[in-house]
């Protein structure tokens, strides 16, 4: 048996591919033949050679960036790269685009077109991170490092602001007609979190505000959720309005790596409790209360008493403490963020909340809701 010097093998479609030094192969199982000479495997790791995208299989070459068609016919996406210095694929958070190509010739490729652009402040270089169009780079040369961009959208790349030159891109997103910048610096667990309103050319930045010491932050990750949205982003988790205010939850931690999805109306994420840890934490996201006077307005408020109170909240007009008469009850921050829920006939209690104004909402037996605002000393 004659000796073999197979690196890699997979699948694609209904053939089987594999390698051997520069060569790539493809057999259905009755004929081989050689589809590719110049096969960059040996050069990087060969599965970061090869990707499918967009139902194609894309893989580099010493000559440049092609696709593998089913029939195992070959057709050229982009080249004129230096292969002693090609880079793994990479694509961004929503699959639809591809970036491709060697230390500063790069190539975007979106499944149909091309687009060849060159980085500009230093050789080598990193991807921070992707949004759903949008590519960061933090470009060094041996004096200084550079963070820029390139927008899938526009084809436009360029050199984020002065203003945070000195920071780290953790992630973009755009939620109602406004675009966010997410940066942090320091060092774990001592990050601090940086959140810029910008647009999708990066022309200008403003601070939106920022915190300390939030504890690991590598990466975050924003869900829409209609017009509100939810950021996950190191220690802190924000619910976001339809005006885009920002309200950190409060008393719960972000996990490292973030999970959250929504199913069926419902965002489900990863949290630490301070008492239980680690959890799976589900929201509805809702209106935000972000002023009092419609509250004080409304004609369906409840009376409670003590109020301000310490211990314990009495809703008089339940009556007698009783099971078959208990409703459901949301207590709120002044931010919006649901602090506690549960079932009451008539007492709620508030020792474990922290000194500061409440939002009380009762929903009736008729689903009809009322609200009503009090302080916890």
């Amino acid at each position: 048996m004659a000796e073999s010097n197979v690196t890699d093998i997979f699948s694609y479609k209904n053939n089987v591919l594999y390698v051997e030094g520069n060569n790539l192969y493809l057999t259905n199982g009755n004929t081989t033949k050689v589809i590719l000479d110049n096969y960059s495997g040996d050069l990087i790791l060969s599965t970061n050679s090869r990707l499918i995208f967009k139902d194609q299989l894309i893989v580099n070459t010493l000559d440049g960036v092609v696709r593998i068609n089913d029939d195992g016919s070959v057709t050229p996406i982009g080249g004129g790269f230096d292969p002693n210095w090609l880079k793994p694929f990479t694509t961004d958070r929503s699959g639809n685009n591809l970036i491709a190509g060697g230390r500063v010739n790069k190539l975007h490729y979106d499944g149909s077109t091309a687009f060849r652009f060159q980085l500009e402040y230093g050789g080598g270089f990193t991807v921070n991170e992707s949004s759903d169009k949008v590519f960061f780079f933090n470009e060094r040369n041996s004096e200084i490092k550079t963070n820029t961009f390139f927008n899938s959208e526009t084809l436009e790349y360029g050199k984020l602001p002065e203003e945070v030159q000195d920071y780290v891109v953790v992630d973009y997103f755009e939620n109602n007609g406004e675009a966010f910048l997410i940066m942090r610096s320091g060092f774990n667990p001592y990050d601090k979190l940086y959140i810029f309103r910008t647009d999708d050319s990066f022309s200008e930045v403003d601070l939106v505000n920022e915190y300390l010491d939030v504890g690991y932050l590598s990466t975050a990750k924003f869900t829409r959720y209609y017009d509100e949205g939810f950021l996950y982003s190191g220690d802190y988790i924000f619910l976001m309005n339809e005006e885009n205010e920002f309200f950190p939850l409060e008393n719960i931690k972000g996990n490292d790596f973030p999970y959250v999805e929504e199913q069926s109306g419902n965002l489900f994420f990863l949290a630490i409790d301070p008492e239980f840890g680690r959890q799976l934490f589900t929201t509805k996201l809702l209106s935000f209360i972000t002023s009092t006077e419609n509250i004080e307005e409304q004609k369906n408020n409840i009376n409670v008493f003590p109020n301000p109170a310490s211990e314990v909240l009495n809703l008089p007009e339940f009556g007698k403490p009783a099971f078959d008469n208990a409703q459901q009850y949301s207590v709120y921050s002044m931010n919006g963020c649901l602090v506690d829920s549960g079932i009451t006939s008539g007492l709620i209690n508030i020792r474990k909340y922290l000194p500061g104004s409440y939002v009380l909402k009762i929903k009736s037996e008729g689903q009809q809701t009322k609200e009503t605002i009090f302080i916890k000393q």
